[in-house]
């Protein structure tokens, strides 16, 4: 199930990650994934749910003005509230990936699958990006720096 642990907050989103499903993106040798159960140290590649709620009303605006410029479905988008995604890490590189998979509105119900994230000129959430990318002080969203260091410690990633 889902246990939801606070991670970061700033003007325009609060976001939280959730601890129960920290995984290894990267099956082992029989195809099986491994839950953060079954670790003895924490692998280098990770992945783990994370839930933003959008506070900024004009960021919400802009991406239902996006989703029907390009055809897709804003039924419901009025009440539009948060969004589910999926971010993986690699510690050894330093670098995160942001995969954006539902769209939720305020009362819990389901919107539709999520572009809030759909490329560098599309991206309603700043400094987060669908693509790997190096995580960067001042570039990098800090939500996905709070992640890193929440999973792989203070003194890490030294570009952050």
């Amino acid at each position: 199930m889902w246990n939801w642990k606070y991670l970061y907050e700033d003007k325009e989103l609060v976001c939280y990650c959730d601890i129960d499903n920290i995984i290894n993106p990267e099956a082992d040798e029989d195809g099986i994934y491994l839950s953060v159960d079954c670790y003895k140290s924490i692998p280098s590649k990770t992945a783990t749910w994370i839930m933003y709620f959008i506070k900024n009303k004009e960021t919400i605006n802009r991406y239902i003005d996006y989703r029907r410029a390009a055809g897709l479905p804003i039924d419901g988008y009025e009440d539009f509230n948060n969004v589910i995604c999926l971010v993986e890490l690699d510690a050894e590189s330093y670098r995160y990936r942001v995969i954006p998979a539902g769209d939720f509105g305020k009362d819990g119900q389901e919107l539709g699958a999520s572009t809030i994230i759909a490329d560098a000129k599309t991206s309603f959430l700043k400094g987060m990006k669908a693509d790997w990318s190096t995580i960067v002080k001042g570039k990098t969203h800090k939500s996905v720096i709070a992640l890193f260091r929440f999973i792989y410690g203070e003194g890490s990633p030294e570009s952050a």
